[in-house]
């Protein structure tokens, strides 16, 4: 869960940590401190960088002891390097050491120097309120001072079809509405088969040609080959388009 404020602190100052949390958790500020918010068996050194970039403000509890200690130097040297502002809460007259001072030299103080120390807790709540509405609701890390930003190569163009094709064109359509053309090329080839079937059942029937001898002659069905008979002389009609005269014969 992300929290408000970090508390930086010397060990040996944890008595007034352990008052600075709970008057700013009364006041509803959410508060990360160690050793009490690192999850047992987790890497202590992670806990910390994750809790200092996880807050929006860091509380350095400034004494003698803190000045001295590299723990705190380090917590501080993260906590400039993410961008987030640092409010040093002085509870001894002590001058910063360089390493501490190059970090907090422009960072306004409040001094907790004379009892009771309430008081100046009551006074550490309302500049944490203030600070806090003044601030974005998620902290965006900053970039490190004094490291080289690396510009991200940029994005391959994305490819394209050659020669383009135009914005009505069948290629357009086949690629922006696949399932409508293949719809559209069943329907016609359904079209096609049926007008072939339609073809077929209204076109004339041709009757198969039958043989002289077997097909029975009929008066309505054109000239007939076969021989009639008139008394003794036999007759031999001839089609029509071929005759010109009858040729009599004699029987035997």
């Amino acid at each position: 869960m992300a929290h408000d404020v970090f508390i930086c602190h010397s060990s040996k100052d944890r008595t007034i940590a352990n008052a600075i949390c709970a008057t700013l958790e009364q006041h509803r500020i959410r508060c990360w401190m160690a050793p009490r918010d690192v999850l047992p068996g987790s890497d202590y050194a992670t806990s910390i960088v994750e809790a200092v970039s996880g807050t929006r403000l860091t509380i350095l509890v400034f004494s003698d002891r803190s000045n001295q200690s590299p723990h705190v130097r380090r917590e501080i040297e993260r906590t400039v390097s993410r961008g987030i502002p640092i409010l040093p809460f002085r509870v001894e007259d002590v001058v910063p050491s360089p390493s501490l001072e190059y970090f907090i030299s422009d960072a306004h103080w409040l001094d907790a120097l004379t009892p009771p120390l309430e008081r100046h807790l009551e006074q550490l709540v309302i500049v944490v309120q203030a600070l806090l509405a003044s601030l974005p609701t998620t902290h965006e890390t900053a970039p490190a001072a004094g490291v080289d930003q690396v510009a991200s190569p940029p994005e391959p163009a994305p490819e394209t079809a050659w020669p383009p094709a135009a914005p009505g064109s069948l290629w357009t359509m086949a690629k922006r509405r696949p399932r409508m053309l293949i719809a559209g090329i069943v329907g016609a080839g359904c079209l096609a088969v049926l007008g072939l079937v339609g073809a077929f059942a209204l076109a004339p029937s041709n009757p198969a040609a039958t043989s002289p001898s077997s097909a029975p002659s009929s008066p309505s069905s054109g000239p007939p080959a076969c021989s009639e008979v008139l008394g003794n002389s036999t007759f031999r009609r001839i089609p029509a388009p071929f005759a010109r005269t009858a040729q009599p014969f004699t029987s035997n």
